[in-house]
């Protein structure tokens, strides 16, 4: 195991791991077996499908299409859950999908069970050719690269809920701290942002000083260096504790519904992270 761990990581510093993965994944038997009814037939919900290149920079996993897709519902799932806590998404006026990459999440607003017929939709991330395509192929949304810090091109109170899922699992902490400031900033008060991270399931990946850190409340972060560079900065990768979360990252809003995550191989797609569904409390005086 020592060896294993000595070679993965000369491997991320040479920046080949990601390759190495890449080969791994598309070459596979089982992941060209899944791809060739994709490859017919087209993707479920009759959009463009992302090359392989920009949907594996976000996982190399997801050079399997049926991974890629696996995840379809969970939009649709996450408002299902704000609604049970307030939130009317049929009045939404906008949304905003913050680290779209190739749209993965982005496109699920296109089918929703009850589609948002009033809400425009935005996606913003920090690899411009992700962008590139999502703008070329995904035209019923607005899409913008983002810097490595804030701000984001949006007035203030824009939205009235943002999707943001591993996002926060690829920053240092004190590019955490400025981009949650940064929703909050953009969020409508009373808006919502859900906050997908990697918890206490992932406990035992952690090697022992990480997991005391982890345990006392404490984020733990793998290659912050790498974190905020369009090219590196999957290689960052940041393990939440739920109080951190609190005392951090939801300083400006109420948690109004947290689940956490499931261990894997029980869990469906997306259910492994801990989900925090925020709302940005209202001032005095306003209405939903």
């Amino acid at each position: 195991m020592r060896m294993k761990g000595i070679i993965k990581e000369t491997l991320e510093k040479l920046r080949l791991l990601k390759i190495a993965s890449l080969i791994f994944w598309s070459a596979s038997p089982r992941v060209i077996c899944h791809n060739i009814q994709y490859w017919i037939k087209g993707a479920p919900d009759g959009l463009p499908i992302p090359p392989l290149k920009l949907r594996t920079r976000v996982w190399g996993k997801y050079a399997d299409l049926k991974l890629f897709f696996q995840e379809e519902g969970h939009v649709q799932h996450v408002l299902e859950i704000i609604a049970q806590h307030g939130a009317n998404p049929n009045e939404f006026k906008a949304v905003l999908d913050f680290g779209c990459g190739a749209g993965r999440a982005t496109r699920q607003f296109r089918h929703l069970d009850k589609p948002l017929r009033n809400a425009k939709v935005y996606g913003t991330d920090i690899n411009p050719k992700q962008i590139d395509w999502c703008r070329r192929n995904l035209s019923f949304a607005e899409f913008s690269v983002n810097d490595a810090h804030p701000p984001l091109p949006f007035e203030a109170e824009s939205f009235d809920f943002i999707y943001n899922v591993a996002v926060f699992t690829h920053l240092p902490e004190e590019d955490q701290i400025l981009w949650i400031k940064e929703l909050a900033r953009i969020s409508k008060p009373g808006g919502y942002l859900l906050l997908a991270t990697c918890g206490e399931v992932y406990l035992e990946t952690l090697t022992p000083p990480e997991k005391e850190r982890f345990l006392s409340g404490q984020l733990v972060v793998r290659h912050a260096e790498q974190g905020g560079s369009p090219s590196t900065y999957e290689a960052c990768f940041a393990y939440h504790p739920v109080t951190f979360v609190e005392k951090s990252l939801a300083q400006d809003f109420e948690v109004v519904h947290f689940y956490s995550g499931k261990p894997v191989p029980q869990a469906r797609p997306m259910e492994e992270m801990d989900h925090y569904f925020l709302r940005k409390p209202l001032r005095a005086g306003d209405f939903i």
